[in-house]
């Protein structure tokens, strides 16, 4: 019977985590600032629909820095809960800039 206590306790703290993470709300960031995105819109605003555009514009904001695009985009792309999105579909992209996928 302890058992079944600390398991719902358990799972009680992991839904109050997961609510927590679903409320975050992201301020413009590096990326934003290294995209040039204008005043009052977001990187969804401006490259929604082109996640290749995203990739390529990223990547060379980066200065070809794979490692650095790849953790802005995995970032962002987790925050969202809707899954695929702009970021994740950009890092697949990325992968084919790079040259890593054929």
């Amino acid at each position: 019977m302890k058992s079944i206590k600390t398991y719902n306790a358990f799972r009680a703290r992991l839904n109050e985590e997961e609510k927590w993470a679903q409320d975050v709300k992201v301020k413009q960031g590096k990326m934003t600032k290294m995209l040039d995105i204008p005043e009052g819109k977001t990187v969804t605003d401006v490259y929604e629909g082109n996640p290749k555009k995203l990739a390529e514009d990223l990547f060379k904001a980066c200065k070809g820095d794979k490692q650095e695009c790849n953790g802005m985009l995995a970032f962002a792309g987790n925050v969202s809960s809707k899954k695929p999105n702009l970021f994740t579909k950009a890092q697949q992209e990325l992968e084919k800039i790079d040259g890593d996928k054929k």
